[in-house]
């Protein structure tokens, strides 16, 4: 049986991920240091699951051992315009500890790790759609991280060491560990709760999304395929491709509730389109629009108001 050792795993992906790779039958630990006090609620729902209670900063080469695989969800996600001391953290967590992990995983003689990198290293390229070898310029502290992860896995790939650097789009759709942050999750619990959407002017600035559901799905692909191409991927679909002003709009309508949006702040320069030729190309494809991740979120929330609204609790708990 294959181990695979899943790195922040009881956050927004790794709690769809970890039960879907359940099922698949793999043999799974999962590190995490629970920043949200989900740790109870995660051991109920992966009983089959061993859990180790631990900081991504502070492993050892002993987690490492007679691991196959590993998925390193372990990362600070939200970012804070000019803020010194997130900054650093970031740094410490998103770049220092992942790179200390990937040599130990190799030095432990681990055969792939699969790192989520992230398109928002694109940042903003006027009148481009970003294929891989666009070029890279990434602003917040957290993109920052992804590319200098990417820079470093080159210099750490191998014949017995495969990496896989996965670029994901911003992600969206249910989870039992929710974030509400994501752009999409927001805006549909936002129209819903309060019948309007908040919106950073202008709305023209684009983003790529992608579904959680084939987050897992292409973690799985890359699990049971040897890929060759160990370069960056862009994982998704062009037709998730789509300004924030469309997306508004499209919520609204599928929603069937009236246009109400409160603008705010300043044009976000941040835009970008990606291309997903060369994902298709190596055999992935994704299944989930965003109109399904809508009435999905919409019908959790609606149907089950009050099981989706402790779902909102934990999702926003007390941290550590």
């Amino acid at each position: 049986m294959i181990n695979i050792l899943i790195l922040g795993g009881s956050g927004y992906v790794g709690s769809e991920l970890t039960p879907y790779l359940i099922k698949k039958k793999y043999n799974l630990t999962v590190i995490d240091r629970f920043f949200f006090n989900n740790e109870n609620v995660f051991k109920k729902s992966n009983k089959k699951v061993k859990i180790i209670k631990k900081d991504s900063r502070l492993l050892v080469a002993k987690d490492f051992i007679n691991i196959d695989i590993i998925i390193d969800l372990a990362a600070l996600n939200i970012s804070f315009e000019k803020n010194k001391e997130f900054d650093q953290l970031t740094n410490d967590i998103n770049y220092k500890a992942t790179l200390k992990n990937l040599k130990l995983a190799k030095k432990c003689k681990v055969k792939k790790y699969l790192y989520p990198s992230s398109c928002s290293v694109y940042n903003f390229q006027k009148n481009k759609i970003c294929t891989e070898n666009a070029k890279k310029k990434p602003t917040s502290s957290y993109a920052k991280a992804k590319s200098k992860i990417e820079d470093e896995i080159e210099k750490l790939q191998s014949d017995k060491f495969s990496i896989y650097p996965l670029r994901f789009p911003t992600i969206f759709g249910f989870s039992k560990k929710m974030r509400f942050d994501l752009i999409i999750n927001g805006m549909v619990l936002d129209c819903i709760k309060y019948k309007k959407i908040n919106l950073l002017r202008d709305g023209s600035q684009k983003r790529p999304f992608i579904h959680i559901k084939d987050v897992c799905a292409a973690f799985h692909y890359f699990i049971i395929n040897d890929i060759n191409f160990k370069k960056p991927i862009n994982i998704g679909d062009e037709t998730n491709n789509t300004s924030l002003k469309e997306l508004s709009l499209l919520i609204f309508k599928k929603l069937k509730i009236k246009k109400n949006i409160h603008w705010y702040g300043v044009k976000d320069n941040r835009s970008y389109t990606v291309s997903f030729d060369l994902i298709k190309k190596l055999g992935f494809k994704t299944k989930y629009k965003i109109d399904y991740g809508i009435n999905e979120l919409a019908k959790k929330y609606q149907l089950k108001t009050s099981k989706f609204m402790k779902i909102i609790i934990l999702s926003n708990g007390t941290k550590k």
